[in-house]
Parts: structure tokens; C-alpha cells; sequence
């Protein structure tokens, strides 16, 4: 007979240890590999969901990171682009780990986190995991990228979008400058705020 994994193994010398029937103790095991096989299966099922070429082609249209770029721009990057189905949970990006695509999430909400603290809640249009792209020189992941609900998640492999048409890089490039400097402006907003706070309260 196959040998049962090691949680099934437990459940079966467990309901030895209690006099648990062996029947029972099979269905129990039976009941526990059917739950983890239709979880295995859904995940893959949602991972391998497929989306028509019209269907990404309108929804990278909507989409803000997109905004400036051209219908041919646009059928490129469906061309580059690995299109993925990330569950609830799911982590996208680890902190630490090599980079080598950058993200855009096309639906769904993620979260950024760096050592357990919460940076940042993306939203439908947003980019994560730019750093790799724009400091070659050290693609070490600085965050952590997870599914705060199911998402679909935009990859383009870096050395495969420097070697894509110059329009369609300038159009990233164009779309991260904007997204650089908009962080900036709410790094220095939430730097003003408490400046201003204290201000405030001394001169009271």
C-alpha cells in the first residue's frame, strides 16, 4: 500500500491510540485528502484560468499604468506580459528574493509589507516590484507582495521588456517616472503632517 502523508499518518495513529475503528480512521483519512485535493484543484483551476487576447487588450485600455500607451504599444505588452490568477493570501513577491519582472495589478487588491509592517494597498492599475526594473544592479525584492482578496496579476520579465520597441519602453518608463513621483509626493505629505501637527501645538 502507498504510503499516506505524514498528517494522514497522524490522523490514523491517532484514532488507533483512542480505539478509533480502522474503518473509521480511513474515512477520516479519505475525508481529509478529498478536502486538500478539491482545494489543490481550485487553486490550479484559478491559476490557469485563461483570458482572451480582446478581453486584456480592453482591460490593459482601462487600466491607469497603461494610459499612455498606443493601441500597438498596448498588443505588444499582451505579447511580453504573463498573465496570472493569485488567491486570497497568496504571496506574489517575497522580501529578499531576486527580482526579475515587474507587476501591474489588473484586478484585485494586494498589500506591500516590509518585516510584518503594512506599506502600502494597491489597487486595479497600480505597478509593484519596479525597483528590479529600474535599479539593474541589485534586484533584490525590498518588500513583500501579497493577495489581500483574489487578484490578476500582470507579469513582464524584465530582460524581455528591454528588449521590446523603444515605445513601448519609453511608455514605461513614462508610466513609472509618474508613479515614482506620485509615492514621493505622499512620502512628503505624511513627513509634513506630523511636522505641521507639532508646529501647531507649540505655538498653543
Amino acid at each position: 500500500a502507498p504510503l499516506l502523508p505524514s498528517f494522514e499518518q497522524a490522523i490514523a495513529r491517532r484514532c488507533a491510540a483512542v480505539g478509533v475503528g480502522p474503518q473509521h480512521a480511513l474515512d477520516l483519512v479519505d475525508a481529509h485528502a478529498n478536502r486538500r485535493g478539491e482545494a489543490v484543484q481550485q487553486r490550479a483551476e484559478l491559476r490557469d484560468a485563461r483570458i482572451g487576447d480582446t478581453e486584456k487588450f480592453n482591460l490593459l485600455r482601462e487600466l491607469s499604468f497603461f494610459a499612455g500607451f498606443s493601441d500597438i504599444d498596448l498588443w505588444e505588452v499582451l505579447r511580453l506580459a504573463q498573465w496570472r490568477r493569485v488567491a486570497q493570501g497568496e504571496v506574489q513577491m517575497r522580501e529578499g528574493e531576486a527580482g526579475d519582472y515587474v507587476s501591474v495589478l489588473a484586478d484585485g487588491a494586494m498589500k506591500v509589507t516590509k518585516q510584518g509592517k503594512l506599506l502600502n494597498v494597491l489597487s486595479p492599475g497600480e505597478c509593484f516590484g519596479e525597483m528590479a526594473y529600474l535599479t539593474p544592479e541589485r534586484r533584490t525584492r525590498t518588500a513583500e507582495v501579497s493577495a489581500m482578496r483574489d487578484a490578476l496579476v500582470i507579469n513582464i520579465g524584465i530582460e524581455m521588456l528591454r528588449h521590446a520597441s523603444q515605445s513601448t519602453r519609453h511608455g514605461f518608463d513614462r508610466a513609472l517616472l509618474r508613479i515614482l513621483v506620485d509615492r514621493l509626493d505622499l512620502a512628503n505629505s505624511r513627513l509634513v503632517a506630523p511636522l505641521a501637527s507639532c508646529a501647531t501645538t507649540a505655538t498653543t
